[in-house]
């Protein structure tokens, strides 16, 4: 039996300092696409004229240019330009392994799924997080589809994705998936790759879930996901109405409803200020974001400050049992609180999996963990990041 053929759509919009690395990485893979189309949404930098390199040099790329109408519209005229019996979808800033589609494709021509889905990789500046999707990993078709369906979105609080939303972790039939590609209300900014894959797989006949890694979700400062809007939350009931008409009610509990509007939370990293303040705070606090992505769930922790941060970690982790707080290392140990509070020098005494460094400056962590280090706590049990408010 002939392999399945591949083609995989990159959107583009002013990434001139990201598309070379983005392409590259898919040139080199050990599994090369059958083609690669670059969709330009808009692009007033550079993007188009290093397109057009590659273009003049590989005679399976090609290069679109649309209206800067979003990342759904190019993802559709991308879909309507493929050839490939399966699909696969990149944002122009992101990289994969050099190994990811060959073993996506492994699975696709073993099992002829309607897709095969893997995890995505988080990279910040310092570090990077693999995001562990709950759902088991096997074939999921007649007999057990349901198992699917019931926690395909989220299995509990706070980063525990079912499966993440994401489609570009993802190697799609293009048949079955293109109607909810082209289906797409295009006004949906927030959440467009839920609007695909949630019906999706609600529709589907067949998905092969697998704890495959590969592609590389690199997390910067100025995209679009990181940035705060006021229209958030009607955005994301615009999203909610969107998929009420597009999953059948017995389909769509109340629950997961619930579900989405966790799981997007967490994806575009809104929940400090929307999903979270209700549960936590009063209007003149300030709350900083339990770092969940980079803790396994159970551990135990002992939070390293008791101030504001500390105190908001506290908070969090007593309201959704995320984790178990062994102590809280202070070098004011008399303060007053709901857990035992140590000195810094008492830590290696106790028996823990991370030291949780609370504080926002970065100069101080440092400091810190510098304590830590001298104390001979080992570095890899230190977690520190530049916590988000």
């Amino acid at each position: 039996m002939n392999e399945a053929s591949l083609s995989v759509v990159i959107t583009i919009y002013n990434l001139e300092k990201y598309i070379k690395r983005c392409i590259n990485s898919i040139l080199t893979q050990t599994h090369i696409p059958d083609e690669i189309i670059l969709v330009d949404d808009g692009s007033t930098d550079r993007s188009g004229e290093f397109c057009n390199e590659y273009v003049k040099r590989y005679p399976f790329i090609k290069y679109i240019k649309i209206d800067n109408v979003g990342s759904a519209a190019a993802r559709k005229a991308g879909t309507k330009a493929s050839k490939g019996e399966y699909i696969a979808y990149v944002d122009g800033d992101d990289v994969l392994e050099q190994t990811m589609y060959e073993k996506y494709m492994e699975q696709v021509n073993l099992h002829h799924p309607d897709a095969v889905i893997g995890r995505i990789t988080k990279d910040y500046k310092d570090y990077c997080v693999e995001i562990q999707d709950r759902i088991i990993p096997k074939i999921y078709e007649e007999d057990n589809y349901e198992e699917l369906i019931d926690k395909m979105v989220d299995c509990g609080p706070f980063s525990d994705y079912g499966i993440h939303a994401s489609l570009c972790s993802k190697v799609f039939r293009k048949e079955t998936v293109a109607p909810y590609i082209y289906e797409v209300d295009e006004r949906i900014v927030f959440g467009e790759d839920a609007a695909v894959l949630y019906p999706f797989l609600i529709n589907s006949l067949k998905i092969c879930v697998t704890e495959l890694t590969g592609y590389h979700w690199v997390m910067r400062e100025d995209s679009k996901t990181h940035s705060k809007d006021s229209n958030y939350l009607s955005e994301l009931n615009y999203l909610e109405d969107y998929l009420r008409d597009r999953i059948p009610e017995q389909v769509l509990l109340p629950f997961m409803l619930n579900q989405i509007q966790n799981a997007l939370h967490r994806q575009y990293g809104f929940c400090d200020s929307y999903a979270i303040k209700a549960k936590y705070k009063n209007d003149d606090e300030v709350i900083y974001l339990f770092p969940f992505e980079r803790i396994p769930r159970g551990s135990g922790i002992i939070i390293y400050g008791n101030g504001l941060v500390g105190k908001s970690f506290c908070r969090q982790i007593k309201h959704s049992g995320y984790c178990r707080i062994i102590a809280i290392a202070d070098r004011n140990a008399d303060k007053e609180g709901d857990y035992h509070i140590i000195q810094p020098t008492e830590i290696y005494k106790k028996d823990y999996d991370y030291v949780l460094v609370a504080v926002s400056k970065k100069e101080m962590a440092m400091e810190m963990k510098e304590v830590l280090k001298k104390e001979g706590i080992n570095e890899e049990k230190i977690i520190w990041s530049e916590y988000r408010i």
